[in-house]
């Protein structure tokens, strides 16, 4: 398949775009704003580079993938879609509701296919996790909690991240940065959006947030998220407790396959970086456009998230 990318941030830069070659599809062409960066980017993979998205849209690709700061998501991918090109846009989908709803609903109509970049769905973990909740094994489930942060207390200084500091163009802080991930992931175990969900944010009122925490119902079963920038010592992990048994995927949240499973206290299975869940990501995302089963988020998905970090913020 052949992608044009949109933006180039150190996510696409460092992580999707070498697991677009990897996975055995081919970057075709790029736009950023930013023509260094976008000359560096193009003579080393071989493609053409546009500082007008109307150029790249009009270029020979089957797909675009879109890294672009948050409040250009909608436009960037409306656009894409417009000119029949299949979207791999990263999170957060929308920062409104009525955009993530709308890009689903014209996506179903020109029959184009919509992804969204919560890659730790292909985290080995995870399917290990869904096939455990699913088969029962540890009983009905009384209760989850996760939490992902970090310690990033720095301010950005370079023009092109300032953006990151504007309330109206991010969205949020920790729940935008980690939190996001971590909805879609609750979602994903379960097969299920949730309930109820309520949510308090650390400083109180502050849109751009250090920590976030979410409390979530689904039937009956309840759960905890919390996302932060100000945890020194980290521990991103998920607890799962059922009627006969415990789970945890220990130190699993972040951008490398990493941790263990463990099942009532005793490890069941250890992980390296052997895997990368962007290639598989890719991989899964080229099946949805081909019609295949694939466990890549959908439009749907990223329009749920949406609601409920809107929710969350409330």
């Amino acid at each position: 398949m052949k992608f044009g990318l949109v933006s180039l941030g150190n996510h696409a830069i460092n992580r999707v775009a070498p697991a677009i070659v990897s996975s055995g599809n081919k970057i075709a062409a790029v736009f950023s704003t930013n023509q260094n960066k976008a000359s560096d980017f193009a003579k080393k993979y071989g493609c053409n580079q546009h500082g007008v998205l109307e150029e790249l849209l009009k270029e020979d690709i089957d797909a675009v993938y879109i890294s672009s700061p948050n409040f250009l998501h909608y436009d960037y991918a409306m656009a894409s879609l417009r000119h029949g090109k299949h979207v791999l846009l990263e999170k957060p989908m929308t920062l409104k509701m009525e955009h993530a709803e709308e890009l689903v609903r014209y996506s179903q109509e020109m029959n184009l296919k919509l992804g969204v970049g919560f890659h730790m769905r292909f985290h080995p973990a995870a399917k290990m996790i869904r096939g455990m909740i699913k088969n029962r094994s540890i009983g009905e489930i009384s209760y989850m909690e996760a939490s992902w942060g970090s310690f990033s207390q720095g301010t950005r200084t370079n023009p092109e991240s300032r953006w990151w500091s504007d309330d109206d163009k991010v969205g949020g802080g920790a729940i935008m940065g980690m939190g996001v991930h971590v909805l879609d992931f609750f979602n994903y175990l379960l097969d299920r959006a949730p309930d109820e969900i309520k949510g308090m944010g650390s400083p109180p009122g502050k849109t751009i947030d250090d920590t976030r925490v979410a409390i979530l119902r689904f039937g009956n079963t309840l759960g905890t998220i919390n996302a932060s920038r100000k945890y020194y010592a980290p521990c991103n992990s998920i607890r799962i407790f059922g009627t006969n048994g415990t789970i945890e995927g220990s130190n699993i949240f972040g951008t490398k396959t990493i941790g263990e499973l463990k099942v009532n206290g005793k490890t069941d299975m250890a992980f390296n970086e052997s895997t990368s869940m962007y290639e598989l990501e890719i991989q899964a995302f080229v099946d949805l456009v081909n019609n295949k089963k694939s466990e890549i988020a959908q439009g749907k998905d990223g329009a749920e998230v949406v609601r409920e970090t809107i929710e969350l913020m409330k």
